[in-house]
């Protein structure tokens, strides 16, 4: 088992600071935000590309960076796997040659995972004799990884590696990802652009923007801070909760939250199964009584926690979930027009009925499954 990262680091350049303070266990630590923001820079860092001008880095407790000591490892000396945007493969040597090349002074006191459980956690048996301009954009990723692993390293970071996938490689790109972050069990930096990647994999993100972490935690509670609105926008706005698939139900699967019970056109879920839901504030409904002879089919009674009307003159509801006695009961957000909410008479404490269509709900595996 590897231990951890921890970082607080500061790096200037001219018409820009990076002042970062940052946690990482096991498993996927997102970093997502705005162009230009420091997530490059601060994994950068972390690799011993770039140097802060101040601050120190500890990776199991050992520094790699503190400038109190002066200590800076280069960066072979750190054991860190860094997974680029494109790959960086060795166009003149073989998929298996450019894997072997990860173990190149590994060897010494390795406990590593060994060739063939990397190729086989990777589907790459059968790439093995191949160069890599004849591979896919997703296969030259897997081998990236794949080489990244095979030096044994104590973490491993990812700077967009789906940023070069057309949607469809992308989605058959996450179980590779899901399997890397359950069984190796590192802690991944994983930068991405794109919020459903964050969402899908990671257990905790940081929002990353103009130099400085401006909310960072588990994914559940990151999506309900007050600092990830602005960055959200309209269309991204919403919540993220972690359910268990129940057994299929008219080819629906029933995903259980604290709180509620949702359905969702995804019947390829193992029951049992974890899995993290994500729903668009812009997709939820509010109604003062259960309605009838409607083809939505998740229909959630709620109370009203608290209402916030935006700048466009919308209104953010905060429903808390009541269907079970729940403790603590998962909530979710409503976003309507003002004339709604006032035509409605909704205010603090009403109980209402939330209503969201099944295919609205989108989901990602959460760790572990």
């Amino acid at each position: 088992m590897n231990g951890s990262l921890s970082l607080q680091v500061s790096k200037s350049y001219p018409g820009f600071t990076l002042d970062a303070t940052l946690e990482a266990e096991p498993g996927i630590t997102g970093l997502f935000g705005p162009s230009g923001g420091g997530k490059t820079t601060l994994i950068d860092m972390v690799a011993g590309i770039r140097k802060p001008d101040s601050g120190r880095i500890l990776l199991d407790g050992e520094p790699l960076f503190d400038a109190a000591t002066g200590v800076n490892l280069p960066p072979e000396k750190r054991r860190i796997g860094y997974v680029f945007q494109d790959g960086l493969l060795f166009p003149h040597m073989t998929v298996r040659q450019n894997l072997l090349y990860g173990s190149r002074g590994s060897s010494s006191g390795r406990t590593g995972t060994g060739f063939g459980d990397i190729c086989a956690l990777l589907g790459l048996k059968d790439l093995l004799s191949r160069y890599p301009a004849t591979l896919s954009g997703g296969e030259k990723q897997r081998t990236a990884i794949g080489r990244a692993l095979l030096s044994n390293p104590r973490i491993l970071l990812m700077d967009e590696p789906l940023s070069n996938l057309d949607p469809a490689r992308r989605e058959a790109f996450f179980p590779y990802l899901e399997r890397v972050r359950d069984e190796m069990r590192l802690p991944i930096l994983y930068v991405s652009h794109q919020l459903d990647e964050i969402v899908r994999l990671a257990d905790r993100a940081a929002l990353i923007s103009a130099g400085r972490i401006c909310a960072s935690g588990p994914i559940e509670q990151l999506f309900r801070a007050a600092e990830m609105k602005p960055y959200l926008g309209y269309f991204d706005a919403g919540v993220v909760l972690n359910g268990t698939a129940g057994e299929p139900e008219h080819g629906l699967t029933p995903l259980e939250v604290a709180g509620g019970r949702f359905l969702t056109n995804d019947p390829a879920l193992a029951t049992g199964a974890n899995v993290r839901l994500r729903i668009l504030a812009r997709d939820v409904a509010i109604a003062r009584r259960r309605p009838e002879d409607i083809s939505v089919l998740n229909v959630l009674e709620c109370r009203i926690a608290d209402m916030e009307t935006l700048e466009n003159g919308e209104v953010d509801i905060d429903l808390v979930l009541k269907v079970t006695a729940s403790e603590n009961p998962d909530h979710i957000t409503a976003r309507i027009t003002a004339w709604s909410q006032e035509r409605l008479g909704l205010k603090d404490g009403d109980t209402v009925f939330a209503f969201i269509k099944a295919v609205a709900i989108t989901r990602g595996h959460g760790p572990g499954v």
